[in-house]
């Protein structure tokens, strides 16, 4: 709990090097002077490999030196990366349809910095290419970032949570037109911070709220995609679950104590209660009136299931307020 971002990415990456730096690491299949210095193994672990020019600043500058500066990045200070951005072009090309011309253009990386709402406006674009090429931009930018940009680390840690929090950009027209948020605002903002702060941003942003249903799940029954993927994917892992207990959530190892090992089935059915009412403002009908059409994120009470819970072996009590019993399992 008390580690420094710089400690614990210099104990995860750095292992290794200092046992090379004190010759304890044993390489029986290669020559000594085969063995790869600290500076080639730091550059290959926290980096997409040594551009010309990157083993010799490091060493001149020193590991600790090159790890402060990865962990502090500037966007501003990405000079190369910025203006390779500024000049790439991507294609987008279509038919006319009834409602809109035909498009066969190049065009700038402009929907990377679009706001939230001029997003949400262009998923529901007529054209449906309008509305995956955000995503487009998004892959584009993400090649120039990890060959060029001057922060590789964040680059590295981008794409570890990208895959660990795993959504199908183009598996919803929502999602693709939204994707330049959830990597500029979710997984980048976020990407070396605080994983519980991550860990909500994700689970209330448009792309997770999409992909795994959450976004229509109501008290009466629970959608439990979202809390399956949470307690199996995000958090626990697959390792983790009890299958063969089912409901028995007090045979759990640890139960007894209020710190179980493990997840059961019934975990994941009282957190999908936990969770409903955590949606997306997207003109959904409800009763009196429908939800507004703004693409942000909503708490609706009158979806919530707000009655006890029992999960992982604690009791969340009835009618906790908005959003509590989520954010408890979280």
């Amino acid at each position: 709990m008390g580690i420094s971002r710089r400690s614990f990415f210099r104990q995860v990456m750095s292992q290794s090097v200092d046992q090379l730096a004190r010759g304890n690491v044993e390489f029986p299949n290669l020559a000594p002077d085969a063995i790869p210095e600290p500076a080639v193994i730091a550059l290959n672990r926290m980096a997409y490999g040594p551009k010309p020019g990157d083993v010799a600043r490091v060493r001149t500058m020193g590991l600790t030196a090159y790890v402060d500066e990865q962990l502090a990045p500037n966007a501003a200070d990405d000079p190369v990366y910025n203006q390779k951005l500024a000049d790439a072009r991507l294609r987008i090309s279509y038919a006319a349809g009834t409602t809109y011309p035909a498009v066969d253009e190049l065009r700038p990386l402009s929907t990377l910095t679009k706001s939230q709402a001029q997003l949400w406006e262009l998923s529901s674009h007529a054209a449906a290419a309008e509305r995956i090429h955000p995503a487009n931009e998004v892959r584009a930018a993400t090649w120039l970032r990890a060959r060029y940009s001057k922060w590789q680390l964040r680059e590295v840690m981008s794409e570890f949570w990208h895959n660990h929090f795993n959504v199908n950009a183009y598996s919803d027209h929502k999602i693709a037109a939204m994707w330049p948020l959830y990597d500029r605002e979710v997984i980048r903002a976020n990407c070396m911070g605080n994983f519980r702060t991550l860990l909500e941003a994700v689970s209330t942003s448009v792309p997770m709220q999409y992909y795994l249903d959450n976004v229509s799940s109501k008290d009466g029954p629970a959608n439990e995609n979202f809390a399956r993927e949470l307690f199996e994917l995000h958090t626990l892992g697959s390792d983790n679950y009890f299958n063969n207990l089912y409901d028995d959530w007090q045979a759990v190892p640890g139960a007894s104590q209020g710190k179980p090992v493990g997840y059961i089935d019934q975990d994941v059915y009282e957190a999908a209660r936990a969770f409903t009412g955590w949606t997306i403002e997207n003109g959904a009908y409800t009763s009196p009136g429908n939800l507004p059409n703004t693409g942000l994120f909503r708490y609706y009470d009158a979806w919530n299931d707000n009655a006890q819970k029992i999960v992982l072996a604690t009791f969340l009590s009835a009618n906790q307020g908005p959003m509590a019993h989520g954010r408890k399992v979280l």
